[in-house]
């Protein structure tokens, strides 16, 4: 009731997904307690991605590098369907590792952002760990930063379009 004409999803590790349309082929995955990973592919209209969600371990004394290496082997898993990468990476967009993901992807606040970026905490955010990443079949259009009570984390909002094959 809160959200019309959505589908809800649960994916289990406190990972959901709302569509307009319809989510399929979910696959669920964990690398050495340091990514927890869901695959889901969408159909909404004519259009169909996969949605690849990530949750990088929080433990300031783990490193993040083995997490990002894990990265590109999952964008490469399910081949060249469309591919938005989202999730909580406990990494602030300049770090290193991250660098290496912008590389292959385009981070849509770097895109399309307006406002202020950082996600976490909330009340008083000064770290970016919430990031949502796009392809090179991905159009960003928006992305913003909202507020909810909810979580310790700010949602990210944005507004894409699936990029058009010319044949």
């Amino acid at each position: 009731p809160y959200f019309p004409g959505f589908r809800f999803y649960g994916l289990g590790s406190g990972m959901v997904v709302l569509v307009r349309g319809e989510a399929y082929g979910i696959e669920p995955d964990m690398f050495k307690d340091i990514i927890r990973d869901r695959s889901v592919m969408l159909k909404i209209g004519d259009d169909r991605l996969r949605l690849l969600l990530v949750d990088v371990v929080s433990d300031p004394l783990v490193s993040r590098e083995p997490a990002f290496d894990r990265i590109p082997f999952l964008l490469e898993k399910h081949g060249a369907v469309p591919t938005i990468l989202a999730g909580d990476f406990n990494t602030p967009p300049d770090s290193v590792h991250v660098d290496r993901l912008r590389a292959l992807m385009t981070n849509a606040f770097d895109a399309r952002g307006s406002g202020y970026r950082e996600s976490w905490p909330v009340f008083t955010p000064v770290l970016g760990l919430d990031q949502m990443w796009g392809d090179s079949n991905i159009e960003w259009h928006r992305c913003e930063l909202g507020w909810s009570l909810h979580s310790d984390h700010r949602p990210v909002i944005a507004e894409f379009s699936v990029k058009r094959r010319s044949t």
